[in-house]
């Protein structure tokens, strides 16, 4: 009961100063940082014994999990910040809680949603920060956790993580999600010279071939590599015939003309096939 106690607590709390910080933030920018420190100050008793803390984040839209409420671009975020404390306040918790509590799910899978950006902000593929490594080694029992509450979709991601983590590829893993170049809804690498100058397009396939070839220098991640490949040259060929198939007129008031692009293209393509 104390761990809802102090869950409503900070969500009201929260609730309250986000509408005020949100006005004086759009009214003062270069006083937002001000504006955050007095924010952590007055809620720091109640983040700590959550294990949260709460930080400016520069270029990141901030998301705090009470209601879903954003303060703006480059304001602030809540992060993990003790993960013994954060795992103690799971334990707190019972099924039978978030059962009876209406928001406790969705509180907790925005705070799940934490972990996920922290894991993606700080798992760096040349060398993870002590912050990835001390988050890794205390998700296994966070997902149990949740597991235990009956939240189990809410950890997917994580439990994600951690099995590739135990496979020995998740830099890689994060390395290609960061990179964009998985299929996606609407948007993929079969798509970029739809939308790209020539110029441009090399960019994009030079970035994506060398994330390839980081892969696969790991054996661990074959498999990975592998599901990569196949789709960058399905991708590259899916463009080909997308492009062959429009008449030269089609690119007439293009910045790049019809030939620049399938250069481009057939360079990639040329690439990948060795």
């Amino acid at each position: 009961m104390m761990a809802k106690v102090i869950f409503d607590s900070v969500r009201e709390s929260i609730d309250d100063r986000v509408d005020n910080e949100k006005g004086m933030l759009e009214k003062q920018r270069e006083d937002r940082h001000v504006a955050v420190g007095s924010f952590v100050d007055a809620h720091a008793n109640i983040l700590n014994a959550m294990g949260l803390r709460a930080e400016p984040v520069s270029g990141k839209t901030a998301t705090v999990f009470a209601g879903g409420d954003q303060l703006g671009t480059g304001e602030m975020r809540l992060n993990i910040g003790n993960q013994e404390t954060f795992l103690h306040f799971l334990q707190t918790l019972s099924a039978e809680d978030v059962r009876e509590h209406r928001t406790l799910p969705s509180d907790l899978g925005k705070l799940v949603g934490v972990l996920e950006q922290q894991m993606k902000d700080h798992y760096s593929y040349e060398k993870p920060s002590d912050e990835a490594l001390n988050l890794l080694a205390s998700m296994g029992s966070i997902v149990q956790e949740f597991d235990r509450l009956g939240l189990q979709e809410q950890v997917n991601t994580l439990r994600s993580y951690l099995e590739k983590a135990r496979a020995g590829y998740l830099r890689e893993d994060l390395l290609v999600q960061r990179a964009h170049i998985m299929p996606r809804e609407g948007w993929g690498p079969s798509m970029w010279h739809a939308d790209c100058t020539a110029e441009s397009l090399k960019r994009l396939w030079d970035k994506a071939i060398r994330v390839l070839e980081e892969v696969q220098k790991n054996p661990r991640a074959n498999a990975l590599a592998e599901k990569l490949h196949s789709h960058l040259l399905d991708s590259v060929g899916k463009s080909m015939q997308d492009l062959s198939q429009k008449p030269d007129s089609y690119y007439a008031r293009s910045v790049s003309s019809k030939a620049e692009l399938q250069e481009v293209l057939e360079e990639a393509r040329s690439e990948l096939m060795k």
